[in-house]
Order: C-alpha cells, then sequence, then structure tokens
C-alpha cells in the first residue's frame, strides 16, 4: 500500500526511520511536493533515484517553517514510471499531469485505489479522477466548502489524499495517523521489509518468499535458468528480484517477470543478453504511449510526441 507523509508548515521533519520504512515497502518511485515560506507556488519533483538522493535533496531543501508531501507509491493501474509518480499537480492538462518536475498551484496525493478509475494502460487511477473530479473548478476552488469536504470524504470511502496549495494551505482527507506533527496516510511508516530501521524495523518477508529463495538458491535448474515454473529471482528484463517465469525471446530462454513478458510478446525488448545486458524498449509517444520510431516523434518542451499528438499537444494550454 502507498504511504502518504505530511509536514505542515511550522512541524518538524519526519524521522529518517519512517521515510526508509516508506520507501522499503513500497517499490514504484517516490515524489515530493513542497511550499516554501514566502512563496506562491507549490513545487512538484518526483525523479528520485533512491531514498539517499531522496534524503540528500530534504535536508538541503526543506526547512521547518515550510510544507512537504512525500509520497512513496505501490502502483495499482497505469505506467510505473516515473511520470506517474505522486503527487500531481491538480490540473485537466494530461501533459503537465506526467512532468517529473514542475511548479503549480495546487498539488494532490493519494493513498488507495480508485477501482471506477482504473484499468487504464498509461494513465493511473488518481490522474483519471483528477482529470474527471479534482481539477473542476468548483470542487478545487472550493475545498474550504464543508459540502465539497464531505462530498469527497464519501467519495473516497477508506482512500486517502492529501492537497497542498500554494499558501501553505494542506487539506487531508480520509484517516490519517499524527506522531509528533506529522500525519501518515497508515501505519506503514513504523515498519520495513528489512529489519535494520531502528525501533520500527522489522522483517516483512512473506513466508512465501523466503521459502521460494532457499528452495531454489541450490538448484542447478534455476541456476541455468530454464525452467517453466515461476519463481524468485532477478529478472533478465528489468534485473529487479521479481517472480518470474522461463520465456522464449528469439530462441533464446530468459527469467522475465510478468511485465517483461508482456513486452517481448510485443517485440519491445532487443539485444537481450541473460544477466548482462539490459533490455532496449522502443521509444513510445509521451502522450498517446504510442510505439513510434525515434526519427518520428518530435521534441515539444520535456516531451517526445508522434506526428499524431503534436498537433493536440500545440493546442493544448499549458495551464
Amino acid at each position: 500500500m502507498c504511504l502518504i507523509v505530511v509536514k505542515p508548515a511550522g512541524a518538524k521533519m519526519p524521522p529518517e526511520a519512517h521515510l526508509r520504512n516508506g520507501d522499503d515497502k513500497n517499490s514504484d518511485g517516490t515524489g515530493v511536493s513542497w511550499w516554501k515560506s514566502g512563496e506562491n507556488l507549490v513545487h512538484i519533483k518526483k525523479d528520485f533515484k533512491n531514498i539517499e538522493e531522496l534524503l540528500l535533496w530534504m535536508r538541503t531543501t526543506i526547512t521547518i517553517d515550510d510544507a512537504l508531501i512525500v509520497h512513496f507509491r505501490m502502483a495499482t493501474s497505469g505506467l510505473k514510471d516515473k511520470g506517474n509518480r505522486h503527487p500531481f499537480p491538480i490540473t485537466s492538462n494530461k501533459l503537465l499531469l506526467r512532468q517529473e518536475e514542475l511548479t503549480c498551484q495546487m498539488s494532490v496525493a493519494h493513498n488507495g485505489v480508485l477501482s471506477e478509475y482504473s484499468g487504464h494502460k498509461k494513465y493511473s487511477d488518481t490522474q483519471k479522477f483528477i482529470l474527471d473530479i479534482l481539477s473542476d473548478p468548483a470542487v478545487k476552488d472550493n475545498l474550504e466548502n464543508p459540502a465539497i469536504q464531505k462530498l469527497l470524504n464519501e467519495f473516497l470511502s477508506r482512500d486517502r489524499l492529501a492537497i497542498l496549495n500554494s499558501s501553505g494551505t494542506i487539506w487531508l482527507f480520509g484517516e490519517y495517523e499524527k506522531e509528533d506533527g506529522i500525519m501518515y496516510s497508515n501505519a506503514g511508516y513504523k515498519y520495513g521489509r528489512v529489519s535494520n530501521y531502528g525501533e520500527y524495523g522489522c522483517n516483512y518477508y512473506s513466508s512465501w518468499r523466503k521459502e521460494k529463495i532457499l528452495e531454489y538458491q541450490n538448484d542447478e535448474a534455476i541456476k541455468t535458468k530454464d525452467v517453466s515454473q515461476p519463481y524468485y529471482t532477478n529478472c533478465d528484463g528489468c534485473f529487479k528480484n521479481k517472480i518470474v517465469k522461463s520465456c522464449d525471446v528469439k530462441g533464446e530462454l530468459y527469467s522475465l517477470c510478468k511485465k517483461c513478458r508482456k513486452k517481448a510478446k510485443k517485440g519491445w525488448l532487443t539485444h537481450l543478453v541473460k544477466g548482462d545486458i539490459a533490455p532496449t524498449i522502443e521509444t513510445k509517444c509521451d502522450n498517446c504511449g504510442l510505439v513510434t520510431p525515434k526519427d518520428k516523434l518530435v521534441e515539444i518542451g520535456d516531451f517526445d510526441v508522434c506526428p499524431e499528438c503534436t498537433k493536440i499537444v500545440q493546442n493544448t494550454p499549458m495551464n
């Protein structure tokens, strides 16, 4: 489950152990939005490579007077890339929703699953909810209205939202845990998967994965990766520790996770060598996701778009 960490202006920084635990349990990327005291803007950044880079950034950027929202993502729908990390600007512009770094007037982070907005290959349920509901001026311009707050809370049910605006005001929807002035969308900040984070550390690996690792680590068949049943090891496509299956790619057997097997079937994995060279993914349009030859993509700002989407992007106001 995702984790939202909220530091209001005037509150101390979240403990490092809490942030490490949030990162440890949520493997699909971290993003932040923040308001600097004295400014009239909200900043968003979600291109962190790892927890160490996040912690260094926080130490050098955020002060006690600033407001901060940190989101650790466990993806449930849409692409699992930096563009789909939270927080997002509250906007009806699809391209701005996927920018990795920008300034805006209002940001939002979500914890939970909005099933009625799930299922899109590119956009997550949160992004579609923003486009359909939150970006409507009747909603985003009236968050202080008790009626709007009640409607949002009832619609969200057990989900949580954290919204930050350009004056440093934070609205929280759903139930949060509070500790030393910091709000957490669930208790996941108290523990991680690996027991090396102080008093909150505990072993969170499932017994199934433990058994599989022990069962296969000395098996010769597994070492050659020529097996048909799923097992737990490094994927030859993304090189992450995942449940994989043996997959034939152009006459060679590779151990691929579910996501990489789909890419292989579509021909998106090329020059793949076992445990050596990372896969090369065909270039895709940043707007519609269509696989497009690199020389056909048109660079507009920070985005590479196909010829068809070029017309749409050029006629879309960036606000």
